[in-house]
């Protein structure tokens, strides 16, 4: 019998919040960074098979996570949204960097990276909470603006429970972030999980549904 997570598309779609259901500090929020009401409210996708609310979402839980992390601070205006992936342009690339390599609950985006040799950032790199569900992911691929970078929550993260010996456990954490590779796309169930963990529900089910939806299983 396999120990690996499983996943599988959230099968039925809840509400998303309007603009006008989200609480005062997400507006405060989205609009310092140009996220204003028209924007939110205009996103589309070329995809038949995805749906605005889903772009929404993907907004609202990328923003969630980044604001309840301290890590909001750094957005500086949107790029595209995708079904669970919010690309941001960010202030400062360094700064960002150096922010992620010394905060004990994310993965250096890279170990022998110097925070001042800016040629480095122009390649791959990443960063991942640790933690076991809901883990916020940042990524920097080749090829795009040096100071643009890809936010998605996956479902399963590599954390096993410990912050000493997380990395003795990537073999296994590993393995199950890679059998549930495709859980990022499921804003439905990222919310879900965010949800449970308690983060702002006002902003995840809007304002008057907000109290109720931070239940469990909400």
């Amino acid at each position: 019998m396999s120990v690996l997570p499983k996943w599988k598309p959230t099968a039925a779609a809840k509400p998303v919040p309007t603009w006008n259901q989200l609480p005062q500090h997400a507006h405060n929020d989205l609009r310092s960074v140009g996220c204003t009401q028209q924007w939110y409210e205009q996103l589309q996708s070329n995809d038949p098979r995805v749906q605005s609310d889903d772009l929404r979402l993907t907004v609202l839980n990328l923003y969630v996570k980044l604001r309840g992390m301290n890590l909001w601070r750094f957005v500086l205006s949107p790029g595209s949204v995708s079904k669970g992936c919010f690309n941001v342009l960010v202030h400062d690339v360094l700064a960002l960097r150096k922010t992620l390599t010394e905060m004990w609950n994310f993965r250096d985006p890279d170990k022998i990276w110097s925070c001042f040799d800016r040629n480095k950032l122009a390649g791959d790199w990443d960063s991942a909470e640790k933690r076991a569900t809901a883990s916020l992911h940042i990524k920097h691929f080749k090829g795009d603006p040096i100071n643009q970078v890809q936010t998605h929550i996956d479902h399963y993260g590599p954390w096993a429970g410990n912050k000493y010996a997380w990395c003795l456990s990537v073999p296994v954490t590993g393995l199950g972030h890679l059998a549930t590779y495709e859980s990022y796309s499921d804003p439905q169930g990222a919310r879900k999980l965010l949800s449970a963990q308690g983060w702002d529900p006002q902003t995840l089910w809007g304002v008057s549904a907000g109290a109720a939806a931070s239940r469990p299983g909400g």
